[in-house]
């Protein structure tokens, strides 16, 4: 079995429970990645050569070995870890279908529809000298049977499964939650809401027709407001919804709204 083949019964699983759920068509797959197609085990396995390279350079001397073994034990022991832990893990997977997706990993199939879920996002960057090295990813969802089901940057491509996700979302709740904002409701996304006439942020009531412009990033937003330049940053690190965040402020902002990164 290659690391591009599944159980065939998982794939038997797969399939039913999509059917059950009516996920719909199937679109793609996300592997579990491997540490040297993971940004954080490369970067591991770079500063470990930086360290291991002057010691090798040098006169052999009974520091320098200990040295290079003990740079080598922490760096790649964890590399051969996973990779060993990770050719016995072929069962996990990411799926993606029309109407939701399926999460297979430790034997166990979680699934999940558009419909039901909220979307909370955790985007953090890890940064040397200014440089950035990584970027962490973690989705936590609402599965079919109301539990959380959180997804992290260990599948592969988390930035592009990621920005689907979230679009996927957004696309199928936008209806509903422009009918209730239409209806005098209001939308929550944690920290904020948002109504018709109006935009709460951290407790601060802001009408539409206030705000100049909204900057609007993968973990921040900003507003200007007229006749005043006062720059309000947001996180928007476990912020529900992200996404649709975005196509509700993307309406009723007017043109007003700047999306300066996807998420």
């Amino acid at each position: 079995m290659t690391r591009r083949e599944s159980d065939p019964e998982l794939l038997r699983q797969i399939g039913a429970a999509a059917q059950q759920a009516g996920l719909g068509e199937h679109r793609t797959r996300y592997w579990w990645a491997p540490p040297l197609n993971n940004p954080r085990g490369m970067t591991l396995l770079v500063v470990g050569s930086l360290w291991v390279s002057p010691l090798l350079s040098r006169p052999v001397q009974p520091v320098a070995v200990i040295g290079c073994s003990l740079v080598l034990a922490i760096v790649a022991g964890p590399i051969v870890g996973e990779l060993l832990y990770g050719a016995i893990q072929r069962s996990r997977r990411l799926d993606l279908f029309e109407h939701g997706l399926t999460v297979a990993r430790r034997g166990e199939l979680r699934v999940v529809r558009y419909a039901d879920t909220s979307v909370g996002q955790r985007l953090v960057e890890h940064r040397s000298r200014g440089s950035l090295l990584w970027t962490s990813y973690r989705y936590t969802l609402t599965d079919t049977a109301g539990r959380q089901c959180t997804v992290t940057g260990r599948f592969e491509r988390p930035a592009e499964w990621g920005q689907a996700i979230q679009q996927a979302v957004a696309q199928t709740q936008l209806p509903a939650a422009v009918a209730a904002i239409s209806a005098g409701q209001r939308i929550d996304f944690g920290k904020f809401w948002i109504s018709e006439q109006q935009l709460c942020l951290g407790g601060a009531v802001r009408s539409w027709s206030e705000i100049l412009d909204l900057y609007i990033a993968k973990t921040s937003m900003r507003l200007v407001l007229k006749d005043r330049f006062v720059p309000r940053t947001v996180t928007f690190r476990w912020t529900t919804n992200y996404g649709l965040f975005v196509a509700l402020a993307e309406r009723y902002a007017r043109g007003r709204t700047i999306v300066a990164t996807d998420c």
